[in-house]
């Protein structure tokens, strides 16, 4: 939007939106607790409802993917969510997300593209570099349907 707010609507399975409700570690652990999942997590939205990005980034790139989604912001930094038993998310951790979390092996590129497939991830940097990471890309740069 002209603010630079990020709006998803739809299913948030595997928190792939970024809208599950973060809360801290007490509320977290009480919800467990109790087995209400409801206090923390948002099924799915039929309206378009505001991502919270991490800081005060704007976002200039997104993708969504039918597990996992990315988006890179105005630093060129790359943020996942959603799910990670792939790898798809680019942390060191095969354990889903219920926040945005940074790419640290992308910090020192600048990215200007993501996407989101399947089971891997996609980067493009302002040095015209690929990156790939996850399970299963494709082994030949030609079949990437981007």
């Amino acid at each position: 939007t002209e603010d630079c707010t990020l709006y998803a609507c739809g299913s948030n399975r595997y928190n792939k939106l970024g809208l599950n409700k973060r809360k801290g570690f007490l509320l977290t652990m009480k919800a467990i607790f109790y087995n209400n999942s409801e206090e923390t997590e948002v099924g799915s939205v039929a309206v378009p409802t505001a991502v919270k990005l991490i800081g005060n980034k704007r976002c200039v790139e997104v993708s969504l993917g039918p597990s996992h989604s990315a988006v890179v912001v105005d630093t060129g930094q790359i943020n996942t969510f959603g799910q990670n038993k792939d790898g798809q998310l680019g942390v060191s951790t095969r354990h889903n997300s219920d926040a945005l979390v940074l790419v640290s092996s992308m910090v020192s590129h600048r990215a200007r593209y993501v996407a989101c497939c399947g089971g891997y991830t996609v980067a493009v940097t302002d040095a015209d570099s690929i990156f790939l990471w996850g399970t299963h890309p494709p082994t030949n740069l030609n079949e990437l349907s981007l």
